[in-house]
């Protein structure tokens, strides 16, 4: 009579054990269809907190300066702006950083050489602008309405103001961009009136 009486004992309590691992591992259709909703509202909500409010900030007197080797020759690249609004945005996961300056210039070594006498010389270009954007995912800048001088001037360092000699050549372009890469800058200018400088007749 006990052993009867264990065995049924034993019986209910696997039972009561089953249901309950069936109870808490079976998916009902209810809570399939509930996942799915909670999935597809997360989906919907995920991009709209993934975006980040745009950041502003306000900057004076910028300067922007970079190197790069051709070859043996160090030439130098600078930016420099009286004032800028520095703009930070992201959108899906990328940040997105871009520079709105103004009263640009630009100076940008094109060659460094010696001439017969082993003077130091380099090939300068200058550009001036009242409004540009720098992009600093890409390293992209661009201006519209550039007044571009050519100059080759003494020396291997850029001046720290402006030439006072006359150009070699200068005009006025549309649109002017420049990006710095990896082998170096590759420069575009967009509708460019020139004018070349030649020494006057003796």
């Amino acid at each position: 009579m006990l052993k009867k009486t264990y065995l049924t004992t034993l019986l209910l309590f696997f039972l009561v054990t089953v249901y309950i691992i069936y109870y808490f591992c079976y998916l009902f259709p209810k809570d399939i269809k509930q996942y799915q909703q909670d999935l597809d509202q997360s989906k919907k909500i995920t991009p709209s907190q993934a975006e980040i409010s745009p950041a502003t900030q306000i900057r004076n007197r910028v300067q922007k300066d970079l190197w790069h080797f051709n070859g043996s020759q160090r030439l130098h690249y600078q930016i420099r702006s009286d004032h800028s609004t520095l703009l930070i945005t992201s959108s899906h996961h990328k940040i997105s950083l871009q520079e709105s300056m103004d009263n640009v210039v630009c100076m940008i070594q094109d060659k460094l050489y010696e001439d017969a006498s082993h003077h130091p010389l380099q090939q300068l270009k200058i550009l001036s602008a009242a409004h540009g954007i720098y992009n600093f995912n890409n390293h992209h800048f661009q201006a519209d309405h550039v007044f571009i001088n050519f100059y080759t001037m003494g020396g291997l360092a850029l001046p720290e103001n402006l030439p006072n000699q006359q150009a070699d050549l200068q005009g006025i372009a549309k649109t002017a961009s420049f990006t710095f890469a990896n082998q170096g800058l590759c420069f575009h200018a967009e509708k460019f009136k020139a004018q070349l400088h030649t020494m006057d007749p003796l």
